[in-house]
Parts: structure tokens; sequence; C-alpha cells
């Protein structure tokens, strides 16, 4: 009786499926070098402290891991024109998704939360005489949704993971755009 006790509590048991937390090495995303010998980085971004907004609370924002990236792996080669990187958006919202959805008087799934994260990034070059030779507004967001009943571990893991991500979408777009 002990063992088949003893065997029900053991196949009960559930394993916790754990998220890894990615880490953030600058050298693993791509370098973008410009015909520039000045690159200039303006920050126009203000974070909202109101809700749905949660960038502020966060230990390293995404405008940090943006800025770092940008000082880290966009280089100048030349000896005229200059660059102006002017960041307008990096924000993270968070909003609740309701899902009353009921297959035979079964709630489908449980309220989730869905975290947003959006960067809005202008690059500018000018030439010597300070005319602009050319622009492009790079701009991607991404979302991710997690349970309602998760630890501030796990909440800051995939924080991190949406941050780490949305950045590398964010470094192929602005490849892309730039070329």
């Amino acid at each position: 009786l002990l063992f088949f006790i003893t065997l029900i509590l053991l196949q009960s048991c559930k394993s916790v499926e754990v998220v890894k937390q990615k880490e953030f090495d600058y050298s693993q995303f791509e370098k973008i070098t410009l015909l520039s010998n000045n690159i200039e980085i303006v920050n126009e971004y203000t974070p909202t402290y109101d809700k749905p907004f949660i960038d502020h609370t966060l230990e390293i924002t995404p405008i940090d891991r943006l800025s770092e990236w940008i000082n880290n792996n966009i280089k100048g080669l030349g000896v005229e024109n200059k660059v102006i990187i002017i960041i307008n958006d990096s924000s993270i919202s968070v909003s609740q998704i309701d899902n009353n959805e009921k297959v035979m008087g079964i709630v489908k799934k449980q309220n989730e939360i869905k975290y947003q994260l959006k960067y809005n990034v202008m690059y500018i070059l000018y030439d010597d005489s300070d005319t602009i030779i050319g622009k492009t507004n790079v701009k991607i967001e991404r979302s991710t949704t997690s349970g309602t009943q998760i630890s501030l571990k796990e909440k800051d893991i995939i924080l991190n993971n949406l941050i780490y991500y949305s950045l590398e979408d964010f470094v192929m777009k602005s490849e892309e755009s730039i070329n």
C-alpha cells in the first residue's frame, strides 16, 4: 500500500519549466559601419511613469540596451559626413488579456498579461555642409505574453528576453534600412 501511494505521488509531481535568461553580449550582434567621421546620438525619448508603461521599473531599461548597442556596434569610417541617430521611442507597456473563451463550460485559458516593446529610431546622414544626404526611420514592435500568476524572477527573465529579441529584430531592420 505504501509503495502504491508513493508511486501515485511521484507520478503526480510535475516538472517546472525553466526559462533561461539571455546574456547580453553585444559582440554577437551585427556591426554596422557608416561612411562618416562623426556619429552623434540624440535621445529624445523620455519614459512615461504612468500605466501601462513599465520600462522605468527595470534595472536595465531598453533605452540603456539600445544605447549600449549603438555605442559598441555602430562605427564610422571616413573623414567626412556626420550621422545623427535620434532615439524617439524605447518603451515597454503591459496590458491584460482577458480570455473568456469557454469550451463546454470550462475556461480554456487563464487570463494573460501582454508585454509589448517598441523601438523607433531615426538615422540621418549629413554631408560636411549640413545637407541631408539620406535618412531612414526604423520602427519595430515585439510582444510576448505570460500568465498572471508568475514570480518576479520569471517576469524579469521574460522582460529581459523580450528586450534581447527586440534588439535583435531592431539590428536586422536597421542594417536592412541603412543599406
